[in-house]
């Protein structure tokens, strides 16, 4: 009986340091991509946190996606969920976060609140599988 080959990837946390936004418009995370591999199936995780400039108003929320690439771009299954843990006050109460696809990576991507200085940090963490030889 042939076994079939199967890698079991390490899991990849990548982590970012402070971004800053200035308005409503989003914002890719860009020091915090994962570059999907081929025939991958990829559990993402993110923690975003934000912090307002000289001000108590904050924004911490975790977000969760599944992707699978298979001879093309990366393809979101489902939706990215949002984790229970939703945390955000004052100003940033309007502020969110997401998952982006950007031709083979998947980018955490943050929007602010108009004329408001927001920094931001983000966590990711993969859990990747693939079935390439």
């Amino acid at each position: 009986m042939k076994s079939s080959r199967r890698a079991l990837l390490p899991v990849a946390l990548l982590a970012m340091g402070a971004l800053v936004t200035a308005g409503a418009t989003p914002t890719n995370c860009a020091t915090a991509v994962y570059a999907m591999p081929d025939l991958t199936l990829a559990d993402v995780l993110i923690t975003v946190t934000g912090k307002k400039a000289a001000s108590a108003d904050h924004y911490v929320q975790d977000f969760r996606g599944r992707y699978t690439r298979n001879g093309g771009a990366p393809v979101l299954s489902g939706a990215v969920i949002a984790g229970s843990n939703a945390d955000a006050s004052g100003t940033l109460s309007t502020a969110t976060a997401t998952l982006v696809i950007s031709g083979n990576s998947i980018i955490p991507q943050v929007t602010g609140v108009a004329a408001t200085n927001v920094t931001w940090s983000v966590t990711m963490q993969v859990q990747p599988v693939t079935t390439a030889t």
